[in-house]
Protein backbone atom coordinates (compact mmCIF):
# COMPACT_ATOMS: atom_id res chain seq x y z
CA UNK A 1 0.00 0.00 0.00
CA UNK A 2 1.31 3.06 -0.51
CA UNK A 3 1.98 5.83 2.05
CA UNK A 4 0.82 9.93 0.92
CA UNK A 5 1.26 11.05 4.42
CA UNK A 6 5.24 12.88 3.48
CA UNK A 7 3.24 14.25 0.13
CA UNK A 8 -0.14 15.95 1.86
CA UNK A 9 0.59 19.38 3.26
CA UNK A 10 -2.14 21.34 1.97
CA UNK A 11 -5.15 20.40 -0.09
CA UNK A 12 -7.57 21.65 -2.11
CA UNK A 13 -10.69 19.81 -3.25
CA UNK A 14 -13.37 21.13 -5.46
CA UNK A 15 -16.49 18.95 -6.51
CA UNK A 16 -19.44 20.41 -8.67
CA UNK A 17 -21.43 17.98 -8.08
CA UNK A 18 -23.96 17.87 -5.24
CA UNK A 19 -22.60 15.56 -2.63
CA UNK A 20 -18.95 14.85 -1.96
CA UNK A 21 -18.46 11.06 -0.21
CA UNK A 22 -17.79 11.05 3.42
CA UNK A 23 -14.78 8.88 2.22
CA UNK A 24 -12.83 11.96 1.08
CA UNK A 25 -12.99 13.56 4.37
CA UNK A 26 -12.25 10.56 6.24
CA UNK A 27 -9.37 9.42 4.13
CA UNK A 28 -7.72 13.39 3.90
CA UNK A 29 -8.36 13.45 7.75
CA UNK A 30 -6.97 9.54 8.40
CA UNK A 31 -3.68 9.67 6.04
CA UNK A 32 -2.08 13.61 6.50
CA UNK A 33 -0.93 13.79 9.68
CA UNK A 34 1.03 16.81 8.39
CA UNK A 35 -1.98 18.73 7.55
CA UNK A 36 -2.14 22.16 9.72
CA UNK A 37 -5.26 23.63 8.16
CA UNK A 38 -8.16 22.04 7.26
CA UNK A 39 -11.65 24.24 5.72
CA UNK A 40 -13.95 21.20 4.45
CA UNK A 41 -16.88 22.84 2.55
CA UNK A 42 -19.94 20.43 1.30
CA UNK A 43 -22.84 18.89 2.24
CA UNK A 44 -22.49 17.91 5.82
CA UNK A 45 -25.71 16.90 6.99
CA UNK A 46 -23.85 13.54 7.60
CA UNK A 47 -21.80 14.29 9.94
CA UNK A 48 -22.02 12.91 14.10
CA UNK A 49 -19.94 12.84 16.79
CA UNK A 50 -19.45 9.53 15.75
CA UNK A 51 -17.99 9.70 12.64
CA UNK A 52 -15.73 12.22 14.05
CA UNK A 53 -14.49 9.84 16.85
CA UNK A 54 -13.86 7.21 14.21
CA UNK A 55 -11.25 9.33 12.77
CA UNK A 56 -8.09 7.22 12.73
CA UNK A 57 -5.04 9.74 11.85
CA UNK A 58 -2.87 12.25 13.23
CA UNK A 59 -4.61 15.11 13.64
CA UNK A 60 -1.38 16.48 16.76
CA UNK A 61 -0.27 19.15 14.18
CA UNK A 62 -3.78 20.31 12.65
CA UNK A 63 -3.89 24.08 14.45
CA UNK A 64 -7.32 25.21 12.08
CA UNK A 65 -10.49 23.32 11.92
CA UNK A 66 -13.32 24.87 9.62
CA UNK A 67 -16.62 22.95 8.31
CA UNK A 68 -19.14 24.97 6.20
CA UNK A 69 -22.33 22.76 5.83
CA UNK A 70 -23.82 23.53 2.11
CA UNK A 71 -26.99 21.49 3.26
CA UNK A 72 -30.21 22.93 4.84
CA UNK A 73 -30.08 20.28 7.01
CA UNK A 74 -27.60 20.45 9.98
CA UNK A 75 -25.09 18.63 11.26
CA UNK A 76 -25.09 16.83 14.69
CA UNK A 77 -22.47 18.11 16.51
CA UNK A 78 -22.28 19.59 19.94
CA UNK A 79 -19.53 20.36 22.62
CA UNK A 80 -18.93 16.72 22.88
CA UNK A 81 -17.53 17.01 18.94
CA UNK A 82 -15.81 20.07 20.56
CA UNK A 83 -14.08 18.23 23.57
CA UNK A 84 -13.01 15.35 21.20
CA UNK A 85 -11.59 17.86 18.44
CA UNK A 86 -9.26 19.22 21.00
CA UNK A 87 -8.32 16.20 22.66
CA UNK A 88 -7.34 14.55 19.53
CA UNK A 89 -5.91 17.83 17.78
CA UNK A 90 -3.96 19.57 21.01
CA UNK A 91 -2.60 22.42 18.58
CA UNK A 92 -6.10 23.55 17.55
CA UNK A 93 -6.62 27.17 18.04
CA UNK A 94 -9.44 28.04 15.38
CA UNK A 95 -12.75 25.97 15.32
CA UNK A 96 -15.05 27.30 12.94
CA UNK A 97 -18.48 26.67 11.72
CA UNK A 98 -20.14 24.05 13.35
CA UNK A 99 -23.40 24.26 12.79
Amino acid sequence: MLSYEPFISQVLAESHVDYVSPFMFEFFLGHAPNLRIVQYTAPLDWLCEERLSRLSGDLTNLEMFLLSNTRLDGMRLGMDSVRLLIDVAPNLTVLGNLV
